[in-house]
């Protein structure tokens, strides 16, 4: 039997997308980057359970923002963004987007974060390909206004602390009523300004891990 590699099933303007983003991340370590910066925390007594690493994977991550119906000119924000692949994706795949926003806690991995998506946006253009701007901050995520202009919100919580993900919970009532919230993990505390649109399970770097898509109210 022959064997199909998955990016040979995308649809050729897909792939051809897929292509600069895999020529961006092809030697970008973010998970290296993270656990260098996390071992510089952990020298000053700050080891936290936050920046444990994983990633996205294209061809799962796609359906999942898709399911969340981007619009013209809309707002997506990935909290606590690391490496940016999915600003990247939302980047190439919804260039209708009015921007894509980011914050990332860790210095170093944000200063490199944010000179990979200064490619991005080069090899794209070079490809007559239309991409969406991409903007990374440095920040806390309890800090950094992301409810302020978000449309969409993305927040890859799957090792948050209690306190930072009922934080986020909090946060979101800020929400413009409308935002989709993609949280990997569920809200503990009670949310009546969240609305429960999907839960599905996507595959990601360390697994399947289930999701959940959140309408604000």
């Amino acid at each position: 039997m022959d064997e199909v590699v998955w990016e040979e099933l995308f649809p050729e303007p897909t792939l051809q997308r897929y292509r600069i983003y895999k020529e961006v991340y092809t030697n970008f370590d973010a998970s290296l980057i993270s656990s260098e910066e996390r071992a510089k925390l952990d020298e000053i007594g700050e080891n936290k359970t936050e920046f444990t690493y994983g990633e996205v994977m294209y061809q799962t991550f796609l359906p999942l923002l898709k399911l969340c119906q981007p619009k013209q000119g809309e707002v997506f924000w990935d909290i606590g963004c690391g490496g940016a692949k999915p600003l990247a994706i939302a980047a190439l795949e919804f260039p209708e987007l009015g921007q894509c926003k980011g914050v990332e806690y860790l210095p170093g991995l944000c200063e490199q974060t944010k000179q990979n998506m200064v490619t991005l946006k080069t090899l794209a253009d070079s490809s007559g390909l239309a991409s969406c701007c991409v903007s990374i901050v440095e920040g806390d995520i309890l800090t950094t206004a992301w409810w302020d202009d978000a449309d969409i919100v993305y927040s890859s919580s799957v090792c948050f602390p209690d306190f930072l993900n009922d934080g986020i919970a909090e946060l979101s009532r800020r929400l413009k009523t409308g935002a989709r919230l993609i949280s990997l993990q569920p809200f503990n505390s009670e949310t009546p300004w969240l609305e429960v649109l999907w839960t599905v399970k996507i595959k990601m770097t360390w697994g399947l891990h289930p999701a959940t898509i959140y309408l604000k109210l």
